[in-house]
């Protein structure tokens, strides 16, 4: 069966990690794990999978009968199938049905354990409370943490749909300027977007995001809702979009009808400034509170820093936020091929509120800024 490259890369550094850490058998149970492994997602609302990596031999997948033919396009692993619908006695499956089939090809293939690693994070009760039936006496040890560290720097198939993400970001930005006007309210702008994503993708496109306008802005971030937009005020459009499950995360903010004012053109500038300077801290080695303080003292040092009162970014991929996160306390280290977020802002009465982020890929020379589109009002 095929096994795509990119997963099929990250489950050998898994076994070379499992080697190292003296563990039998990883099990699995979040979606976005098991994708990352096998290239396998469902699509399904209701749909138990699990993944079962043992140091010796081919992975393990379990998932539904519907779905065992798609996952066999990504995956070259063994594939266990349980029904998840018919129509004598399931219409909807729920983790003990995969757990059955499970525990069934375990007995034969894996039937003594010394360490398990388990993701605690995201694994149902009923998988867990099997696994010590049938390993009574293994250690357990939860791997949910080292797992998502082993996230942190991105394959050549990661970086090329984190890309496309930000190309799909970068459209909405174009639909929303275009769409801007003087009596819109938040909420009609964001089903304009939404409907050309869709057009865009021709089929389903996650896209969400903060929609703030006006006094709203000093909320910092929120959903759209059916106030209008007015004249001179700033309208922060927080945008997130995916692609292939990997995520853009980025920020703009606009004047609404009318040419910025001096104050706000100000503001901008050393938005501007802050991002120079998380990019030029963005380093591999370097850690989530390096870069935190880099932005923040570019914004203190025109005394705005009290306006400044949330993160300075994060890293990103499967998942909006992911480690490092740039804050004053984060010792997380950013390593090449790191994928992050800088987001600085300023808020207060007399502007409302400004925003500005950028996606970047972190390189050994430098940054690859991953977004095209003005950071201009």
């Amino acid at each position: 069966m095929p096994w795509s490259e990119g997963p099929r890369l990250r489950w050998r550094r898994l076994l070379q990690w499992m080697e190292r850490q003296q563990l039998d058998m990883v099990v699995l149970g979040s979606q976005k794990n098991i994708y990352y492994i096998t290239g396998y997602i469902t699509a399904r609302i209701f749909m138990p999978a699990f993944l079962f990596i043992p140091i010796d031999g081919e992975p393990l997948l379990v998932t539904g009968k519907s779905d065992s033919e798609q996952a066999a396009k990504t995956f070259g692993g063994e594939i266990v199938e349980y029904v998840n619908y018919n129509l004598d006695n399931v219409m909807r499956p729920y983790p003990i049905h995969g757990v059955e089939a499970a525990v069934k090809t375990l007995r034969s293939r894996q039937p003594k354990i010394k360490k398990l690693g388990y993701e605690g994070w995201a694994l149902d009760a009923v998988i867990l409370h099997e696994m010590l039936k049938m390993y009574p006496t293994a250690e357990f040890t939860d791997v949910s943490e080292n797992i998502l560290l082993m996230r942190k720097s991105k394959d050549e198939d990661e970086l090329q749909n984190l890309r496309e993400a930000a190309k799909l970001n970068d459209y909405a930005y174009r639909v929303a300027k275009e769409n801007t006007t003087v009596g819109r309210s938040e909420a009609e702008l964001y089903t304009i977007i939404h409907s050309e994503l869709v057009k865009k993708k021709s089929g389903f496109q996650f896209f969400s995001g903060d929609f703030v306008s006006g006094e709203r802005c000093l909320q910092i971030g929120g959903p759209p809702t059916n106030r209008r937009l007015q004249m001179g005020e700033t309208l922060i459009l927080d945008l997130w979009v995916t692609h292939q499950e990997y995520w853009s995360d980025t920020c703009r903010t606009f004047v609404v009808g009318s040419v910025p004012s001096a104050l706000q053109k100000k503001v901008f500038e050393v938005l501007k400034e802050a991002l120079k300077a998380g990019e030029a801290a963005l380093k591999p080695g370097a850690t989530g509170s390096d870069v935190y303080r880099a932005v923040y003292g570019a914004i203190d040092r025109h005394g705005y820093g009290k306006y400044f009162p949330h993160h300075a970014g994060h890293a990103l991929g499967l998942e909006a936020w992911e480690p490092p996160y740039f804050i004053p306390g984060d010792k997380n280290i950013i390593t090449e091929n790191t994928v992050c977020a800088l987001e600085p802002g300023i808020y207060f009465g007399d502007v409302g509120g400004v925003r500005l982020e950028n996606n970047y890929v972190v390189k050994r020379g430098g940054v690859e800024v991953l977004n095209e589109f003005p950071l201009d009002p």
